[in-house]
């Protein structure tokens, strides 16, 4: 038996039974699971190829390609007039206005500047200024919650805040300043690759957001090196699909005119057919989809009209196989499932989906050029393909850390120990390697899920809506519907409770909640069902007994 057993584990049960003969005394955990070579060589294939040369600054990148092309079209907008569109060189004229006049007012390096607009022309132009003038722009929705807004601002503490009028005036003001770019001689402070180019604020597990600081040097190797591994062409017209309030607008914009392409606006990204006509009408190359947004257009009329699509760029969620194939079945476009936090600069990985792949959840692939993929165990220890292990991003794609957070930056930003002196960020992820060496994303080691793309911490929700003076305890989980995808569901205990007139009660008190989350929250933190419960049921572990919670009813 004991011979069977040795045979059936070989080679990682041998290994780990000579590791333990060799050093009696360690703690198992500790062991290594595989030779030093064979870890030695795990930890270089996890590296992607370095990026090409390029500047140091997000800037200087979007500079040259102005130079390079300014009578190409940069933005079309969704109208149906000629002034919908912007080149190269007038988006660059003005945005150099406004910088100056930034500058002027003592904006520069080290500082952040709050855009409140939605994606826009007008928005390209405020952060394209910020980014000339040195700043770093911090994107806020218009449509957040008052409080919400006030939180970030607190937070943040920017020099400036802006808005489409404070814009408008700021341009008026500087109509007769120099439309030439601007020089570190022009600036308050030089301009450098360790400069803060964004702040994007990610939901927090202690019920605030925490705001990602992301140096220009971090954003112009991944945009040189993404774009490579993309092959996008100048000649690629991209769809904004993304609020500008998270990271993959830094995606969608930034790559778009770092490359020469053309940047598409739509109105509103949840008219889907207004955007399967705007598609059609600008014969639009390249969508980027959140998975659960790609099926609802696969479901819908308008998707015919995508026939100018030659590449989808999926991602902000799992991917399931079933989308993936429904996809290849309806356009003739490439598709690529994309991987990567805030902190790890947009996208870390990549899969070229080139095949049927049924009902599995699509692997998040191979690293993108001068990205480092780790996936470790508790000890930090690289772990065999085939086992789980968390996922640990290294290399220069990293954010500087959360905005005046040193305590929370050192516990997700630890030293590389794969390379001398660099840093690697922990991400909470679980994955394991297969023999391709393609990562298959697991989920995750807290409670952070993703939903359409947004990432979101269920505990936020709920210190919120404990908040709430009719409300003893509450719950929120995340729960699944096959057509839809996930959503978000919200279980409430209430304070009082009048049991002659239950059911009315249970509906105003759901109403109540509702209105005060939709207050307090973004729109995509709301949650879309809802239910009454008596307590909060804990198992015999002292945890949320998940299984006995009744269905909660969802709106339609």
């Amino acid at each position: 038996e004991l011979g069977l057993v040795v045979v059936f584990l070989r080679p990682l049960g041998l290994r780990l039974l000579g590791a333990a003969l060799a050093a009696p005394d360690t703690t198992v955990r500790l062991l290594p699971l595989q030779a030093a070579d064979a870890a030695a060589a795990q930890a270089v294939r996890a590296w992607g190829p370095t990026t090409p040369e390029h500047p140091d600054t997000l800037t200087a990148m979007v500079e040259q390609r102005a130079a390079a092309t300014p009578d190409a079209v940069a933005v079309i907008t969704d109208t149906d007039t000629a002034a919908a569109q912007l080149t190269y060189g007038e988006l660059s004229r003005r945005a150099n206005r406004v910088a100056r006049r930034l500058v002027g007012r003592g904006v520069g390096p080290g500082d952040i500047v709050a855009l409140q607009q939605r994606g826009s022309a007008e928005f390209l132009v405020a952060a394209l200024a910020v980014l000339k003038a040195g700043a770093a722009y911090l994107p806020v929705d218009p449509a957040y919650p008052e409080q919400r807004k006030a939180y970030l601002l607190a937070d943040a503490r920017p020099a400036l805040v802006l808005d489409d009028a404070s814009l408008a005036a700021a341009e008026t003001a500087a109509v007769a300043l120099d439309d030439t770019d601007l020089t570190d001689a022009d600036r308050v402070a030089p301009l450098t690759g360790d400069t803060v180019a964004y702040v994007i604020y990610t939901s927090g597990s202690t019920g605030a957001p925490k705001g990602v600081a992301v140096e220009h040097r971090a954003i112009a190797d991944h945009l040189s090196g993404h774009t490579l591994a993309a092959s996008m062409r100048p000649d690629d017209r991209v769809l904004l699909t993304s609020s500008v309030s998270f990271d993959a607008s830094v995606f969608e914009i930034f790559t778009t005119l770092t490359l020469g392409a053309a940047l598409v606006i739509p109105r509103d990204v949840k008219d889907f057919g207004r955007v399967s006509e705007l598609v059609s009408r600008h014969q639009v190359t390249v969508v980027h989809m959140v998975p659960s947004t790609l099926a609802t257009h696969l479901l819908l009329p308008g998707v015919e009209r995508w026939r100018s699509v030659r590449w989808i760029p999926v991602g902000g969620e799992a991917l399931p196989g079933d989308v993936a194939d429904r996809c290849a079945a309806v356009l003739d476009a490439v598709i690529t499932n994309n991987y990567g936090p805030t902190e790890a600069v947009v996208a870390a990985s990549r899969q070229l989906v080139d095949e049927p792949q049924g009902p599995r959840i699509v692997p998040i692939g191979l690293p993108t050029p001068g990205v480092g993929l780790y996936l470790l165990d508790e000890s930090l220890a690289l772990v065999p393909d085939g086992v789980p292990g968390e996922i640990y991003i290294g290399g220069e794609q990293l954010a500087r850390g959360y905005l005046r957070d040193p305590a929370r930056t050192a516990g997700r930003f630890v030293a590389d120990p794969f390379q001398l002196g660099a840093r690697m960020y922990r991400t909470g992820d679980l994955a394991r390697r297969t023999a391709a060496g393609e990562l298959e994303f697991l989920g995750r080691t807290d409670e952070q899920v993703k939903i359409h793309g947004f990432r979101i911490e269920p505990g936020e929700i709920r210190s919120v809506l404990a908040g709430h003076d009719e409300v003893a305890d509450c719950a929120v989980l995340v729960l699944d519907e096959r057509a839809t995808g996930p959503y978000l569901a919200a279980y409430l205990v209430p304070r009082a409770v009048e049991d002659h007139y239950r059911a009315e009660s249970d509906s105003r008190l759901i109403a109540t909640v509702a209105a005060y989350a939709q207050q307090q929250l973004p729109a995509h933190m709301v949650p879309a069902a809802w239910s009454v419960i008596d307590a909060i049921p804990v198992g015999p572990n002292g945890k949320l007994a998940v299984a006995a919670l009744p269905r909660p009813e969802r709106a339609a």
